[in-house]
């Protein structure tokens, strides 16, 4: 066994650098971490004392409202008007476009579709070089799911320099609307 040597005279060795910079980041850490608490605990207090005054504002009795008839009248005219606009805005383009696309062809070029009386109705207006193909064209759509009672409008000749076009309009009932 060896023996044990004591020395009480010999000087402690000095700390090194890193654990002091490791005390001073834990202490930083925790300042940040209770800075942040209390920034937190003080927003929750300011959002929980909007929310009372909003439910307090909410169950204050609003006084009746009382309209003439005229004036009655004409807001039923302008909720009239709103609820149409509304309506079409909330018109099912994707289902028109499908049908549309199911119909197309490299022959046929649409210029432009426009929903008619309350959007039970298209227009459909294209040209086309032939007219063979317009003809064409509006078989297809008599044989998509979402158009009935499809009508050639009408259509136009045009010619240009070295090229015929017919201009064409269709008229279509949308079933795909209802």
């Amino acid at each position: 066994m060896r023996p044990l040597q004591l020395d009480f005279l010999h000087p402690v060795p000095r700390r090194g650098l890193t654990g002091v910079v490791l005390l001073v980041a834990g202490i930083a850490c925790v300042a940040g971490a209770a800075w942040q608490f209390t920034t937190l605990r003080q927003s929750i207090t300011q959002i929980e004392s909007r929310l009372a005054e909003t439910q307090r504002m909410a169950q204050r009795e609003r006084p009746p409202v009382s309209a003439s008839p005229a004036e009655t009248k004409l807001l039923a005219q302008d909720v009239g008007r709103a609820n149409a606009v509304l309506a079409s805005l909330n018109v099912p383009w994707d289902r028109l476009f499908r049908d549309l696309e199911t119909a197309s062809s490299e022959a046929v070029g649409l210029t432009g579709v426009q929903p008619e009386g309350g959007g039970r109705q298209v227009r459909i207006t294209g040209e086309a070089r032939r007219f063979e193909d317009v003809l064409a064209y509006v078989k297809r759509l008599e044989a998509t799911p979402g158009l009935a009672n499809v009508l050639l409008a009408s259509h136009e000749m045009r010619t240009g320099a070295a090229l015929r076009t017919f201009q064409f309009t269709v008229v279509a009932d949308w079933i795909g609307r209802r």
